[in-house]
């Protein structure tokens, strides 16, 4: 049996989402790479209903906390071969409720996969994007959690094989439960972005990108480039993203790396876009920078998706030395720093700056992990996935009625 009706459950646009813009690449790649398949996208986003062709959003407004109830019955009209849950803490908590939803489809018949975009320990610190959204570890037991989670889905889809699929298998599932499949990049042809108007035309050009919150670092990438800039009048620093705490805290941070860049003299030479960045605006972001930074100091478990961005648009990037840039540090260690130490930041961006040998040798590796996880072959090894839980649930078919396998073995 081959899924052709997907049924991704996922925020979606027009939320400011890191989630809502992976589900946005993966929908398309699927669309793209299988002429066969149609894909709805079930949102709690506030979406507004769309049909095109083979493709559909279906916004279910979720009122109160049950939202098992809500959804189930929601994804069920779908009538789909497969179900693609986009799994995030801050998005479906980490209780009772997200088991209890897959429960519910497997009565319904419908197989699902989840992707986890976040896996956690009991020793997990860090909580993501769920900080912004209540979410928190106290009192839970993660690793049972997951394990749950992972009991009662078709299969398991995770992004990293290290820090994450065996993470998942030590906390006890199956090798066969869980698979890696990496985070789809996407490629810009070159030439094919122009130069936005807020993006600054400086030489060096340095772009610290993605969704603002104190995790991102901003602080010790601002004293790295101070260092930078000495003796470099034209470098600039552009900071663009959204601001993910827009309380009164969210600002103050903001305020005060500023403030920070002003003391050190380099004010004038950083700019800060504090509203939402447009994708056109962020690729020229990315195609124009000479060093990107990813310098997170988080303990997540995770992927990032601006690395990818970045991949795809042909820049060098810097990161922590952390498990959400194993990718990095699998194609070239030496692009990842101790995001405690601005001094190794700033030496090692001189080097790529300044070492012509040394900036082509970690560009080669670079340009093959942005091949290996272009869209196409991304949204390959997904319908594979799909295709295998599809015909598993009508393997355990008997009496004519489909006896979902909980575990997905």
């Amino acid at each position: 049996m081959v899924a052709q009706r997907i049924t991704v459950v996922s925020t979606f646009a027009p939320d400011h989402c890191g989630i809502a813009s992976y589900t946005s690449y993966l929908v398309a790649a699927l669309l793209a790479e299988d002429e066969d398949v149609e894909v709805t996208v079930v949102t709690p986003s506030r979406a507004v209903p769309h049909r095109d062709g083979r493709f559909r959003v279906v916004p279910v407004p979720v009122h109160g906390a049950d939202y098992p109830a809500q959804l189930a019955p929601v994804v069920a009209a779908t009538r789909p071969d497969v179900v693609h849950i986009q799994h995030e803490f801050g998005i479906f908590g980490a209780d009772e409720r997200f088991p209890r939803l897959l429960t519910a489809l497997a009565h319904a018949g419908l197989p699902a996969v989840v992707t986890m975009h976040t896996v956690h320990t009991d020793l997990s610190v860090d909580l993501g994007c769920g900080w912004s959204r209540g979410f928190s570890l106290d009192g839970v037991a993660i690793e049972a959690h997951q394990r749950a989670i992972g009991e009662r889905a078709g299969l398991l889809i995770v992004h990293h094989e290290q820090s994450m699929r065996q993470t998942l298998i030590r906390q006890g599932l199956p090798e066969d439960a869980v698979v890696a499949i990496p985070h789809g990049t996407l490629h810009l042809r070159p030439g094919a972005i122009g130069r936005a108007d807020s993006v600054p035309a400086g030489s060096p050009l340095l772009v610290a990108p993605g969704y603002l919150r104190r995790s991102k670092n901003l602080e010790v990438v601002i004293e790295a480039f101070a260092l930078i800039a000495a003796g470099r009048p034209e470098a600039r620093l552009w900071v663009g993203g959204y601001r993910r705490d827009s309380g009164t805290q969210g600002l103050a941070y903001l305020d005060s790396c500023v403030e920070k860049a002003q003391r050190a003299g380099i004010g004038d030479q950083l700019v800060v876009t504090r509203d939402p960045v447009s994708e056109q605006v962020m690729s020229a972001a990315l195609a124009s920078a000479d060093v990107v930074f990813c310098v997170y100091d988080e303990d997540t478990r995770s992927v990032s998706g601006i690395l990818h961005r970045a991949l795809g648009a042909g820049a060098i990037v810097v990161a922590s030395r952390r498990p959400k840039f194993q990718e990095l540090a699998e194609v070239c260690d030496e692009l990842l720093v101790d995001p405690g130490r601005p001094v190794e930041l700033a030496r090692l961006v001189d080097r790529i700056l300044d070492d012509d040998g040394f900036r082509a040798a970690v560009q080669a590796p670079l340009r093959h992990l942005a091949l290996r996880t272009a869209w196409p072959v991304v949204a390959r090894a997904h319908l594979d996935a799909y295709t295998r839980v599809a015909r598993r649930t009508v393997a355990v078919v008997h009496g004519g009625s489909p006896v979902p396998a909980l575990s997905g073995r």
